[in-house]
């Protein structure tokens, strides 16, 4: 019953990350109440806490990937795109220097992206490009990389709803911006800790890639004093938690696409095959036309709320495109 307590109360302070930027839900407050009384609202304060889903492999307790073979899953839409790469490797005079060690968990290079350096060939990250036309698809896709078929699709891989990281990282961004104490001070211990467990909770399944990874103290030290991740020599401290948490988010359901429509971080271009939606970021899921046959007067109800289409452009009241559009 305490696991599921914190469970409960670390989601709770999601759902109140999600809302922070409506001054009437009183966030802070509520944020507040939570951390000063731990014994009453308990929340995840380590990697021991995660709310994880252990399947056993054993069908039906298999991973929603377990049917598929390394063929479809890596020649299918699953690839890193050049925008991971650019927040995830420094590149210095044309040479890939350094990389998030996560990286390497994520995804796998392509043998096919290469360059020369002093006449030897060099394997390097390389990305597609996210909303590409059809007629652009295999230019964009070539040499790109996978998405890490060892770790990501075993029968028994796990499935994360919430980690200890993200709790850090609400907290983080809750004392920068005020809304709990402590200042940028506290926000930097948070936003290092949230970091940390995320590099540990990967570090842990970084055995089952194709080449082994190891991230070790060292390797988190030298991570969070590296271009990509020191809170020290980030100019814009909401962009690098922004960043920083979208990549601790991967593969924890949708929540890095929620936390782009709630804070416009990291910065995501718009592909040319995007015509569909006008060229817009998709705002919000439609309802679809079960929900408006048997649900028709709550949905056109809740739409004019929004004050929109039954479209992907209306955007949901918590995002920051809707704050924005009410200024």
């Amino acid at each position: 019953m305490k696991a599921w307590q914190k469970f409960n109360n670390s989601l709770y302070l999601r759902l109140l990350c999600r809302v922070s930027g409506r001054s009437e839900m009183n966030v802070g407050q509520k944020m507040t109440e939570i951390l000063a009384n731990p014994a009453t609202y308990p929340v995840f304060t380590s990697n021991a806490d995660n709310a994880v889903v252990n399947f056993s492999g054993i069908k039906p307790y298999a991973s929603y990937f377990d049917a598929m073979n390394e063929g479809n899953f890596t020649t299918s839409g699953r690839k890193l795109t050049t925008q991971l790469i650019k927040m995830t490797v420094v590149t210095e005079d044309n040479l890939q220097v350094y990389e998030d060690p996560r990286l390497a968990i994520y995804g796998r290079k392509n043998p096919n992206a290469t360059i020369e350096v002093n006449k030897v060939k060099i394997n390097i990250w390389k990305g597609t490009v996210g909303g590409c036309t059809r007629e652009e698809m295999n230019s964009v896709d070539a040499g790109a990389a996978f998405l890490n078929f060892g770790v990501l699709c075993r029968s028994n891989a796990p499935a994360t709803f919430m980690d200890f990281a993200e709790v850090q990282f609400i907290y983080a961004e809750a004392a920068l911006k005020g809304l709990i104490s402590g200042g940028e001070t506290k926000a930097k211990s948070y936003y290092e800790a949230a970091v940390k467990a995320s590099l540990e909770k990967w570090g842990a399944l970084g055995s089952l890639s194709l080449t082994p990874v190891t991230i070790t103290e060292a390797d988190m030290t030298t991570f969070l004093n590296s271009k990509l991740a020191s809170w020290e020599n980030a100019i814009n401290k909401q962009e690098l938690l922004g960043n920083q948490k979208f990549l601790a988010l991967f593969w924890v359901g949708m929540e890095a696409y929620h936390e782009y429509r709630r804070t416009g971080y990291p910065e995501l271009t718009i592909g040319a095959g995007t015509d569909y939606n006008d060229f817009q970021f998709p705002a919000r899921f439609g309802y679809s036309s079960v929900t408006l046959a048997t649900n028709h007067a709550n949905a056109e109800a809740a739409l004019e709320r929004m004050g929109g289409a039954n479209d992907m452009k209306t955007p949901v009241w918590w995002s920051l495109k809707a704050i924005n559009n009410s200024k």
